[in-house]
């Protein structure tokens, strides 16, 4: 179960200052503690537990999805949970409210001068990822696996918090894919142009520990090491950029 969406409006009453709104999330961090399901112990862990961002070139939705990202959730369900976001949107049709955190602009405000994000961006619809959220994941004996932009990495970067980068090289039949997802062609060629660009920036020296191809036994791979499945770096699905963990 992911951490508790409601967010309590009466807690604003508990603020005494703009730079002291942790009563503002008290009472949501308890429940998420609570809530949150603890780690299987006999599941297979991979030896390094840093919590993990992955960048997956083939998202377009500007909604920081990755489906292959859920893939791995679906798989190793005692291992790893994602890290939901904080948004200002309502939910789509369709999605449940549990899927991220649908709060107000102005508690959105709040984290964000409260520096209580790793990574965010602003717009028609503000995203976040909070530092408390990752963190209640991680105590519950599970690896957390947030999904992002490059742009928002950086951010993380820029704070020197520690993860596992991964980036995801777009599918082969991307175009194929964009079209059957009914997008304009101009949608079409602007996402075309991105996931070039992102594969382009993925060779950059040290800005990923990992880059993989589309498909799941590559990024378990990655993650786990190349035993896994049988899948090895030298079947060109996997480039490992560094054999050693790293801070990022």
């Amino acid at each position: 179960m992911r951490l508790a969406s409601k967010f309590k409006l009466a807690a604003f009453d508990k603020i005494e200052s703009d730079d002291k709104i942790d009563a503002v999330f008290e009472e949501k961090s308890e429940e998420a503690e609570e809530d949150m399901e603890e780690s299987d112990e006999n599941a297979l862990f991979p030896d390094d537990r840093r919590p993990i961002v992955i960048v997956d070139a083939s998202d377009h939705s500007g909604r920081h999805v990755s489906m292959l990202a859920a893939e791995l959730l679906t798989q190793h369900k005692g291992v790893f949970a994602e890290v939901p976001a904080h948004v200002t949107r309502k939910p789509d049709e369709g999605e449940s409210k549990s899927d991220n955190h649908f709060i107000e602009a102005q508690a959105f405000n709040m984290m964000r001068d409260g520096d209580q994000f790793l990574a965010f961006t602003e717009g028609d619809s503000n995203w976040g990822i909070s530092r408390r959220s990752l963190e209640t994941i991680s105590d519950s004996g599970k690896i957390p696996v947030a999904v992002m932009d490059r742009d928002a990495l950086q951010q993380v970067k820029d704070l020197e918090f520690t993860t596992r980068c991964i980036f995801v090289r777009p599918p082969a039949d991307l175009d194929a894919h964009l079209r059957e997802s009914g997008l304009g062609e101009d949608k079409i060629q602007e996402a075309l142009k991105t996931a070039s660009e992102l594969s382009e920036h993925s060779a950059t020296e040290g800005f990923y520990d990992s880059v993989v191809d589309h498909n799941l036994k590559a990024l378990e791979s990655a993650i786990f090491g190349p035993v896994l499945n049988g899948v090895t770096a030298a079947e060109g699905d996997i480039t490992m950029e560094d054999a050693e963990p790293k801070a990022t």
